[in-house]
């Protein structure tokens, strides 16, 4: 008896965790902050890559929930729920400043962008978005490991940053470092 309860169980779990491969979505990023979460979600067969608040919509799901212990995802629609966890790339390995003297140093080909309410430079110099995009894409075309650093201001709000982070993402950079207000 308890056998044929257990059958259909896994058949479920089965579907849920196919369904999650199926759909091509990724988990890629996460922002949290103290009144609300938002989430990086990628589909490739859309060419779909945008930052979502929980309870927002992508690909026809709502995102429903994000587990922080769990580093997961949930999203629902009509057909069901998925479950997605947080790409292993994609996670801060160690999120704590090294002290002042332990600083490495900016690699020549860098591009160190810093955000203010005032706008945004790159390497120094004042762009805007499309100007930032722009030397982006070139330094991506010659190098696609160019180092890419990001240092908020203290007044900097996070959607400016998640916007520029999409910016980099969709021209193919995948990391970054975001480096210390301080």
């Amino acid at each position: 008896m308890k056998t044929r309860r257990l059958i259909p169980l896994l058949v479920l779990s089965t579907t849920v965790l196919t369904a999650a491969t199926d759909d091509g979505i990724t988990f890629s990023g996460v922002l949290v902050q103290p009144d609300r979460t938002i989430v990086h979600l990628e589909e490739e067969a859309k060419s779909l890559s945008l930052w979502i608040p929980v309870g927002g919509t992508f690909a026809g799901y709502v995102v429903s929930a994000y587990d922080a212990k769990a580093e997961t995802v949930l999203l629902t629609n009509d057909h069901g729920t998925l479950r997605i966890h947080l790409l292993d790339d994609a996670k801060v390995k160690n999120g704590k400043p090294a002290p002042s003297s332990e600083k490495a140093e900016i690699p020549a080909n860098a591009r160190q962008i810093i955000l203010t309410k005032d706008g945004i430079t790159l390497n120094g110099k004042a762009v805007t978005e499309q100007e930032l995009a722009e030397s982006l894409a070139q330094a991506f075309n010659q190098d696609k490991d160019t180092p890419i650093a990001l240092r908020p201001g203290p007044d900097t709000r996070v959607d400016q940053l998640a916007r520029i982070m999409d910016v980099c993402r969709k021209i193919g950079f995948t990391k970054f470092s975001i480096e210390s207000r301080n």
